[in-house]
């Protein structure tokens, strides 16, 4: 650990570095600095999260996910199934399903400790620096699993992010000292995208810098999940679809070589988004999902939210195969969300304009060049997973009659 690591908290007003003489030299300095970039960005994901943190209600979504709330509100309950279950046995599933997400979905304890942690970081952060701190990802959006991460972005000068990284890294390192917030496992990570990693309460922290991605994928799937509506239906299908991934087919973990949260909610979307009209509940979006994605020629079409894209048309991205069905979501809906984002996506991030084909394709509806597969680097097991759902449900439909048996 170097020397400034080292440093007691009691040192903390002792900044280093080139970024800590510009703050130095005054807020009109920094203002100039920062430019019309800075100012532009920072007043639309300034308000539209900010906006968000403070709309956002988990007592709504709490409330859809109580297990006596399901029995009134599924109507595909006495309707056609793709198993053919007897309409009683599949409610008897979606009770179940209903149970399931109870257990899992963001608690309020969990709540007002992911932002305890979030507060504190972010009061650290700018206690030293000219920056704004945005959480992003799966906790703001309430559809994080009972040991899902925290995901920050810190906006700040242009060409600065790996100084930036490195003083962040250090003022953390300083803060291991500290046993209220037990934070430890500080470590810097040098890539192309530059980031701090550590461990604050038990819970990991990921801490980007000028990645603008994932604030404004937040704000999409926010205002994606109120279109939706159905109590929550996107967000609801998000937790069981993740923890299905997560832990019965071990699929997600983008740092494994596997896909996305990110890619997976677009995946969700597209199937909520093409066959909106027969999914009212989450384990039918679930069974959908697993059947539509097994069955899916990922050797030639890449995915997007509004049906599959024939990989021989790009650069064309629109997708000219959605089985018949009316998209949800409208395009001028996706148009006007594209051109919300665009200056700041555009700006900080310089990746190719040339969308790149992996062993996963899938479409950013944000950014149409943006490969959401791209972090996968095997087959996914989508045929043994639908295969293992359909098992199940049998198994429970045997289970299920002989009760009923039993109790006549």
């Amino acid at each position: 650990m170097s020397a400034a690591a080292a440093a007691p908290p009691a040192m903390r007003t002792r900044k280093t570095g080139k970024l800590m003489e510009a703050i130095r030299q005054g807020k009109r300095e920094e203002k100039n600095h920062f430019g019309s970039f800075y100012q532009g960005v920072h007043k639309l994901l300034f308000l539209e999260l900010k906006l968000l943190s403070h709309n956002l209600d988990m007592g709504n979504l709490q409330r859809s996910l109580l297990p006596s709330s399901l029995s009134t509100s599924s109507s595909f309950s006495l309707g056609p199934h793709p198993l053919q279950i007897d309409p009683e046995i599949w409610l008897m599933a979606e009770k179940r399903t209903q149970e399931i997400l109870y257990t899992i979905q963001p608690a309020f304890a969990s709540e007002l400790k992911r932002m305890e942690i979030i507060n504190y970081i972010q009061s650290l952060i700018k206690e030293y620096f000219p920056v704004e701190v945005f959480p992003f990802g799966s906790v703001p959006l309430k559809t994080y699993l009972p040991d899902g991460d925290i995901d920050l972005m810190v906006l700040s000068h242009q060409s600065m992010e790996e100084e930036l990284a490195r003083d962040v890294c250090t003022l953390l390192q300083r803060e291991e000292l500290d046993p209220e917030f037990q934070v430890n496992d500080v470590q810097y990570i040098h890539a192309q995208v530059k980031l701090v990693k550590c461990s604050v309460k038990n819970i990991s922290v990921d801490i980007s810098f000028n990645q603008m991605t994932g604030p404004s994928a937040l704000c999409f799937l926010e205002q994606v999940d109120q279109l939706i509506g159905q109590d929550h239906l996107f967000k609801r299908s998000c937790i069981l679809i993740k923890a299905w991934c997560f832990y019965e087919s071990r699929i997600l973990g983008a740092h494994h070589g596997l896909i996305s949260t990110y890619a997976l909610q677009i995946l969700v979307l597209n199937i909520i988004n093409v066959f909106h009209s027969s999914l009212p509940d989450p384990l039918a979006v679930l069974y959908k999902f697993l059947d539509y994605y097994n069955a899916f020629d990922w050797d030639n079409y890449c995915v997007s939210i509004n049906g599959p894209i024939a990989i021989s048309s790009f650069p064309q991205t629109d997708s000219t195969h959605n089985n018949g069905n009316k998209s949800l979501l409208s395009q001028e809906f996706l148009r006007n969300f594209r051109d919300m984002f665009a200056f700041p996506m555009k700006e900080v991030e310089n990746g190719a304009d040339e969308f790149p084909i992996k062993h996963l394709n899938i479409v950013d509806p944000l950014k149409s060049s943006n490969n959401l597969g791209r972090s996968v680097n095997k087959e996914l097991p989508f045929l043994m997973e639908l295969k293992g759902l359909e098992k199940y449900l049998r198994y429970q439909e045997k289970q299920w009659v002989g009760d009923l048996r039993s109790s006549l």
